[in-house]
Parts: structure tokens; sequence; C-alpha cells
């Protein structure tokens, strides 16, 4: 790369971090909308925030904040499907890549962490006991942020062609970055956000409402932001790819459960018409020799017929015992034998069902 290309790349970057979404400093209540609607979104959800000069409660900003949350979690798993990709020797989209942490480094890490920090302020100030939670995750906030920018510039890098960034490199930073940003909203939602809710005052939401401005997010907006747009439509491709698996999934258990149902019933149905030849052929014999019993006169005679018949009743039902046990088994290898076509997205109860059974 000449001198004069390496100036053009950063020129390029800076361009593109710089590069804020249309609608970005549009303010409340302009977050949900047909967009969000079409893939799933939470906003359908999410109550209309209350007017300015209106008194903010904690669910209005905390639904905000959650909400946000539910954005980031999203393209958190666009980043992981793109990762898998290298982990199976394939070509992630670089592009994909790069648009959800241009995403990241221009939305949360400038809105929604800006948010938190004035929620994070007054909760230190009204519950002096969260102040060591508060400031461990603060500390985590910043590498993440600092993580986010790093691993935006390696993305760009990577799209760009760069020989020195390989994709196991690009494999390992971005499932570092997952790991840790999930733990840090983890963290959130379990420890911090509901001693908010308690401690602050309505006082403090009011601030806090009025302090930072919500903007209309660019990907799960009412409009999506042309330059987010193939982010967009990647996402809602892979959620409807999503969907139909499990759907083909679920009629697909439908047919196994069927096939298996079938099988079983149709062995029970083998070992009861067994155990009746059984009982048929244990009656015929005991009339028969009941009949002959009649006929004896000598008692030693009779009594060695009664051993006798003894027996042969115990033999057969050592007979039975084994073809029940037979045919018990070719029932139980049928019925277990739909469980082999079972898809990934099947549910954990038919996996368990389909496994080997137990010497």
């Amino acid at each position: 790369m000449t001198k004069e290309d390496g100036k053009s790349a950063k020129s390029a970057k800076r361009a593109k971090r710089a590069d804020n979404t249309k609608g970005a400093d549009n303010t409340k209540g302009a977050e949900g909308g047909k967009g969000a609607e079409g893939i799933g979104s939470v906003d359908s959800a999410r109550r209309a925030r209350a007017p300015r000069g209106h008194a903010a409660r904690p669910v209005d900003v905390l639904d905000d904040l959650l909400g946000e949350h539910h954005y980031l979690g999203r393209m958190l798993k666009v980043l992981e499907d793109q990762v898998a990709l290298i982990s199976v020797g394939q070509k992630p989209d670089a592009r994909i890549m790069s648009d959800v942490m241009h995403y990241v480094t221009n939305f949360p890490d400038r809105y929604h962490h800006a948010k938190e920090d004035l929620v994070y302020e007054k909760l230190m100030l009204r519950d002096p006991a969260a102040r060591a939670a508060v400031r461990h995750e603060t500390q985590a906030k910043r590498r993440i942020v600092a993580d986010s920018q790093s691993l935006f510039d390696l993305l760009e890098d990577y799209r760009a062609g760069h020989a020195d960034v390989e994709p196991e490199q690009i494999r390992l930073r971005v499932l570092a970055y997952i790991k840790e940003l999930r733990r840090h909203m983890e963290a959130e939602e379990l420890k911090i956000y509901p001693r908010a809710k308690k401690a602050l005052r309505t006082a403090d939401w009011r601030e806090v409402d009025e302090r930072v401005k919500t903007v209309i997010d660019p990907v799960f907006g009412a409009e999506v932001a042309e330059n987010y747009q193939a982010l967009h439509d990647h996402y809602v491709e892979s959620v409807k790819e999503v969907e139909i698996g499990k759907l083909r999934a679920r009629f697909e258990e439908t047919v196994i459960l069927i096939e298996s149902a079938s099988a079983l019933i149709a062995g029970v149905k083998r070992i009861r018409a067994r155990i009746g030849e059984h009982k048929q052929d244990a009656k015929r014999r005991n009339r028969e020799f009941g009949r002959e019993l009649l006929k004896m006169k000598d008692l030693s005679t009779a009594r060695e017929g009664l051993s006798t018949l003894r027996e042969t009743n115990r033999e057969m039902r050592a007979t039975l015992e084994g073809d029940v046990k037979s045919l018990w088994k070719g029932t139980s290898e049928a019925a277990r034998r739909p469980f082999q076509y079972l898809s990934k997205e099947s549910s954990p109860l038919l996996r368990w069902l389909a496994r080997p059974p137990q010497n």
C-alpha cells in the first residue's frame, strides 16, 4: 500500500465515523414504527414517552435503556453469526460486520451510555451501597467503548483487504467483545437498573429524561437510515431464515412424533397379541390336563402329572417373558428410529428423548 493509499484509507475511516445517519437528532417518541415492527421489535410493546414538561417515571427511562440493550443484542447476534462462518473456514461479510460496529460506535456508545451515566450518577448519590457496583460497570463501560472503536478500525482494515489482518484475529477479537458486552448488559439489568428504579426520585428521572435526547434508531427505527439499509436487510433476512427453520423443525418434530407413536402403538399391539396367545395356549393345556387328571385312579400318577404341568407352565411363562422382551426391544428401536432425523433446531425435550438408551 502506498503512502497516498494509506492517507485515503484513514480519510475514509474518519468520514465513516462522522457519517451519522439521517434522523439522528430527532427527539423522543420517534423510535418504534413500521421498520421495527416488521422484525419483531420491542418498540411496539414500549409505552409512548411522556411529553416534555411532564414528570418522567422510572419505567420511561429504563424502558428506553432495556430496549436499546435489545437492539444491541440483535447486533451482537449478527456479529456472532459472521464469526461462526470463520470458524468453519468460510468468509464472513466484512461490510456487515463493519456496519454493525459503525452502528455501535455512533449510537449506543454515544447516546445510550450517556443516558446510563446520568442514571449511575444519581444512583451513587441516592444509594451509597451501590457505588462499588456502579464504579465497576463504569470502568467496564469505558473499556467496552474503547474496544468498540478499535474493533471497528480493525474491521475496516479487514474490509479494505489489509494483508496483516487475519480472519482468526477477527474471530477472537469479536468473540471476546461479544462476551464482555453481554456480561456488562446483564450486570446492568440485574444489579444496576433495579436499584436505580428503587432509589431514584421523580426529579432525578425527569433530569435524566431532559438532559439526554432520545434519537431515532437508524436500523430498527421508523425509518431506516440509508447507510444502514444493507445491515437492516441482512438482519431481516436472518430473522426470516431462523423463523422458517423453526417452523420446519416444528413440522419435522410432529412427523417424528407421529411415526414414533405409530411404531410404539404397533409394538404394544404385537405384545398384547403374544400375551393373548400365551393365555389361550395355557388355558387349553390346563383344560386338557384337567380332563386327564379326572381319569387318573392312581394318586402318585396324578402327583407326577401335576408336577409335569407346573414345569410346563414355568417353561411357557419363561418363553413368554423372552418373547415380550424381544418384542419390546424391537418396538423401542422402531420408536426411536425416527428421532435420527432431528435437526439442530429441535426442542431440547426431543433431543433428550432421542438419546441412546442406558445399558
